[in-house]
């Protein structure tokens, strides 16, 4: 029994080291492994998914889950928040959908209001109608899951190797339990 959970702790070692030598990202070892090894495995995999956070500069809201930022990556560019949708204000064909306009002005209050934006490109998605895919932090606080737990926000284009996909889960069942927003 012994052996087997050395064994199982070995190989899961092993596998963490190639797996993250094919991604090609690997920082730091895990040499001091905690008691769960799939929790060091998990975050570091995950870790991958997205860039280190880049502090950008708000130019202006577009809806609830667009902004246009100054970015160091990609100059002045709409940016499309990762994993969540947001109630339509301006489609050329689906025109205001219901939340819409109170999803959009949420969005714009968060971010006039906030000091410091960040943004993590999610290395999950390729850009969207040209623009990147991002994670916006505003003061620290993920954005994109603040959006969902108040209700303004659903998971139609999440998919699970997403980043926070689990994050957004919780928030988008927290917000239904407790009819906010959209889904009073």
């Amino acid at each position: 029994m012994k052996n087997k959970k050395l064994i199982s702790l070995l190989i899961s070692v092993i596998v963490f080291v190639v797996l993250s030598f094919e991604i090609g990202n690997i920082k730091d070892i895990p040499f001091a492994l905690s008691n769960n090894v799939t929790d060091s495995i998990e975050s570091s995999v995950e870790s991958n998914n997205v860039s280190s956070k880049e502090i950008v500069t708000l130019v202006r809201p577009v809806d609830g889950d667009t902004a246009n930022f100054n970015t160091v990556s990609y100059g002045n560019v709409n940016v499309r928040f990762s994993g969540i949708n947001t109630p339509e204000t301006k489609h050329p064909t689906l025109g205001k959908e219901y939340y819409g306009p109170e999803s959009s002005d949420f969005t714009k209050k968060k971010l006039m209001e906030a000091k410091k934006i960040e943004i993590e490109w999610d290395l999950t998605q390729a850009p969207s109608h040209d623009r990147p895919i991002g994670i916006i932090f505003i003061d620290g606080l993920n954005l994109n899951n603040l959006l969902v737990k108040e209700g303004y926000a659903d998971l139609r284009y999440l998919e699970d190797d997403m980043p926070y996909a689990n994050d957004y889960k919780i928030a988008l069942e927290f917000a239904q339990e407790n009819n906010l927003g959209r889904w009073k």
